[in-house]
């Protein structure tokens, strides 16, 4: 992967971390490209407002989540204003939500999940 420039984007606006991660590639390839990415890239949405991270929480993968919830992309929001926890409350995504609170990200989801539940957060 040397020279490569893992920040470009395809039609669809995917980042080869995005595309990797929407695959399903092996985790030894997620590693690589987290390593070369910039913390703006793991943020970086699709055209569709998604990032990796958010992307991830629909496969369930722990393996796959506890790469990518460390850093910007656990706090980071989609076009919608969402963030992962949200999308795993909202999602239906319980498996996932249980995986991000074992993480060693405890403190940031437990406070994600206080600030989605808020009145203020609510329609």
């Amino acid at each position: 992967m040397a020279g490569a420039v893992v920040e470009l984007q395809n039609k669809q606006g995917e980042t080869a971390l995005m595309a990797a991660v929407t695959s399903q590639a092996s985790k030894s390839a997620i590693k690589l490209l987290l390593k070369k990415c910039s913390q703006q890239v793991i943020v970086l949405p699709n055209h569709q407002g998604a990032f990796p991270l958010v992307c991830a929480m629909h496969f369930q993968d722990g393996p796959l989540l506890a790469l990518l919830v460390s850093g910007p992309g656990l706090t980071a929001v989609d076009t919608q204003g969402r963030t992962c926890v949200d999308l795993a409350v909202c999602g239906g995504f319980a498996t996932s939500l249980h995986m991000l609170l074992q993480s060693g990200e405890r403190e940031i989801i437990v406070s994600l999940l206080k600030e989605f539940a808020s009145p203020a957060y609510l329609p």
